[in-house]
C-alpha cells in the first residue's frame, strides 16, 4: 500500500464490511447532506451534515460506522449508558456526557452501516495543548475539575468509560451553528480539503470513494462559539462496574493502567490512571508514558519504570511477545521478552518531568478576530534560533513555581499508584489541594468574541439547488491505488438521484451518490480537481 501521510483514514479501511464511501454532497440515509468532515477513527468517520428533517437542529454530527462493526451487538450498549442518559435527563441537558440522539442505518456498496446522530461540538482536548499551543492555566484548573467530576459521576452511576483520553473529551459550543450559511461555514473552516485517489487498475470497481476528505480544524471556530464546558464523548467501550471485562483495554497504550497490562483488570481505578495522564498533558504537550521508541504496552510499562520506579517483581518478569503481554500458556520454541530490572533511571523521574512544565502567560490584549484555540491557548512559534526561543520562554512560558510543582507531583503520585486498590479515587481528586488551588473559573473577559453573522460572504447563495445548511478489522479494497495532491472543493451542491455517469477512474458509484461541484457535472469536476 505504501506510506499514507494524509490526515485522513487510510483507503484500505474501505472494502466489503469496511468504511462507508462518502463524498462531499452525498445524502446519507436519505436524510443527511454531507458538508464537512469532522474526524475519523479506527472504526468510523464523523461528518458535519445538514439534517433535512431537522429533528435535532439543522447541523448535526453523523458518525458512520464500518459495516462489520455496525453488526457488533457490543457497539455502545444502550444498557450500559442508560444511567448516564438518566443523569442527563434529570440534571438538564446539555451536561457532562454526550450520548447519541438517534441512530439510523445506511446501505453502501460495502455493507450496512450504523449512523449515530450527535450534537456538533467544539475541538477535542487532544488538539489544544500541543507543541504549537499551550493551554492557559485558568483553563487547566477548570478543565481538571470538570474531568474529575465527570469521572466521579460516572463511577457513582456504575459506569466506566474504558477509553478515557483527550480525543474523547470535547468543548461544548456556546450556541449552535444553525444560523450559519454554507458560505459562512466555509469562511470559518475553508472549503473541504480532499485527497484524490488514482487507481492502478481503473477498470476494476473499487469500494473506496474517489477521494478522502481531511477533517476540519474545529479550533478555528471563533471564540464566541466556544464555551468553557467540557463533555465526555465516545462510550463505545464503556462497561458496567458490576461486569468489567477481563481483557487488555482498547485505550491507546500510553493511557493503559499497569493492572490492565499485567492482570487484565478493568475498573474505575484504570479510568483514574488515564485521568492522571490527561492532567499531565493539560500542562505539558507530551504524553507522560509515551516512549520515544514506539507505542505498545511494553513500551508504556518500561516508561512507567523510568518515571515512577520499578514495577512489582512479578510484573518485571512478566512475558511479552512482540511488545504485548502474554496471558495464555507459554509455548515452547518462542523467545519471550521481559522488562528486566530497570536500575538505571536516566534521571527521568516524576519530579523532573513535572519540573519541565511551563506556565503560559496570556497577552495583555486579545484580537477580536481570535479563533477559539487562540483564546484558550498561547501560540508558541517554532524557533530555530535558541536565543530567540529562550527569550520567548522567559517572557511567555515561565517554569511553574515550587509550590505548584510540589502539589501537582503529590497528586500524580497518588494517582499513579501501582496498587490499584490503593489508588486515589475521582472523588478524592476533587478534594486534593492542587485542584482547589487551580480550579478558578476562567473569565470570559479574554474572549475574542465576534459575531460570525458579520463574516464576509464570498459567494451568493444558490437558489436553484438544495443548499447545504450549517448545522476494528482493517479492510483492504480490491484495487491498488495511489494518492495525488490535496485539493480544495470550492463549493457544493446536491442534485436529484440519478444513475451515475461512467467514471474514467473506474470507481463504481451507487445510485444515491450525487455530488455536483460549481454546477459542473462530476466528471468535469474530476478533471478540474486533478489539475
Amino acid at each position: 500500500m505504501g506510506c499514507w501521510e494524509v490526515d485522513s483514514e487510510h483507503p484500505y479501511k474501505y472494502g466489503p464490511g469496511g468504511f462507508c464511501p462518502i463524498e462531499i454532497g452525498d445524502r446519507v440515509a436519505d436524510r443527511f447532506i454531507v458538508g464537512h468532515k469532522l474526524g475519523y477513527g479506527g472504526f468510523a468517520t464523523v461528518w458535519l451534515v445538514f439534517d433535512e428533517k431537522r429533528r435535532h437542529g439543522r447541523y448535526v454530527a453523523l458518525k458512520v460506522v464500518s459495516a462489520d462493526w455496525s453488526e457488533d451487538a457490543k457497539f455502545e450498549s444502550t444498557k450500559v449508558v442508560d444511567p448516564l442518559r438518566g443523569y442527563e435527563r434529570d440534571n438538564g441537558s446539555p451536561g457532562l456526557f454526550v450520548l447519541e440522539l438517534e441512530r439510523v442505518f445506511h446501505t453502501s456498496r460495502n455493507g450496512r452501516h450504523l449512523c449515530q446522530v450527535f450534537p456538533v461540538l467544539g475541538p477535542a482536548l487532544v488538539s489544544l495543548n500541543t507543541a504549537d499551543f499551550r493551554l492557559y492555566p485558568s483553563f487547566v484548573g477548570a478543565f481538571a475539575q470538570q474531568l474529575a467530576h465527570a469521572l466521579d459521576t460516572m463511577h457513582a452511576l456504575g459506569v466506566c468509560h474504558g477509553d478515557f483520553t483527550p480525543s474523547n473529551i470535547a468543548i461544548r459550543l456556546a450556541h449552535p451553528l444553525d444560523s450559519l450559511t454554507e458560505e459562512q461555514i466555509d469562511e470559518i473552516f475553508g472549503p473541504p480539503q480532499i485527497q484524490t485517489l488514482e487507481f492502478f487498475f481503473p477498470e476494476t470497481p473499487s469500494p473506496a470513494p474517489e477521494y478522502v476528505v481531511v477533517p476540519v480544524d474545529l479550533g478555528r471556530l471563533p471564540s464566541s462559539y466556544l464555551s468553557t464546558r467540557l463533555c465526555i464523548i465516545d462510550f463505545d467501550h464503556a462497561f458496567s462496574t458490576r461486569n468489567a471485562p477481563t481483557q487488555l483495554s482498547h485505550i491507546p497504550s500510553q493511557y493503559l493502567a499497569p493492572e490492565n497490562i499485567f492482570t487484565q483488570t478493568n475498573g474505575p481505578p484504570a479510568d483514574v490512571w488515564a485521568l492522571g495522564c490527561i492532567l499531565y498533558e493539560l500542562r505539558y504537550p507530551m504524553a507522560l508514558f509515551q516512549d520515544f521508541m514506539g507505542s505498545s504496552p511494553m513500551a508504556t510499562a518500561s516508561r512507567m519504570c523510568e518515571v515512577l520506579g520499578n514495577l512489582p517483581r512479578e510484573w518485571m518478569a512478566f512475558p511479552f511477545d512482540d511488545d504485548y503481554p502474554v496471558h495464555e500458556p507459554l509455548q515452547q520454541g518462542i523467545e519471550y521478552t521481559t522488562l528486566g530490572d530497570f536500575t538505571e533511571r536516566n534521571g527521568f523521574t516524576l519530579d523532573t518531568e513535572v519540573g519541565l512544565i511551563r506556565k503560559p502567560e496570556r497577552p495583555v490584549s486579545t484580537s477580536k478576530t481570535a479563533s477559539g484555540r487562540e483564546w484558550l491557548c498561547l501560540p508558541v512559534p517554532t524557533f530555530w534560533d535558541t536565543a530567540k526561543r529562550d527569550e520567548f520562554r522567559a517572557r511567555n512560558l515561565k517554569l511553574i513555581g515550587k509550590d505548584d510543582a510540589a502539589l501537582f507531583t503529590d497528586l500524580l503520585r497518588k494517582i499513579f499508584d501501582y496498587n490499584h486498590q490503593k489508588r486515589i479515587t475521582a472523588r478524592q481528586i476533587l478534594a486534593h489541594p492542587w485542584l482547589k488551588e487551580t480550579s478558578q473559573k476562567p473569565s470570559n473577559a479574554g474572549s475574542a468574541a465576534s459575531s460570525v453573522q458579520n463574516l464576509p460572504v464570498r459567494r451568493k447563495p444558490r437558489s436553484n439547488s438544495a443548499s447545504l445548511h450549517p448545522t476494528s478489522p482493517a479492510h483492504r479494497p480490491n484495487t491498488t491505488h495511489r494518492s495525488s495532491s490535496t485539493t480544495a472543493i470550492p463549493t457544493r451542491e446536491v442534485r436529484k438521484e440519478r444513475e451515475p455517469e461512467k467514471k474514467s477512474s473506474g470507481v463504481k458509484h451507487s445510485g444515491n451518490e450525487k455530488t455536483q461541484i460549481l454546477g459542473m457535472t462530476k466528471k468535469k469536476a474530476e478533471g478540474q480537481l486533478k489539475k
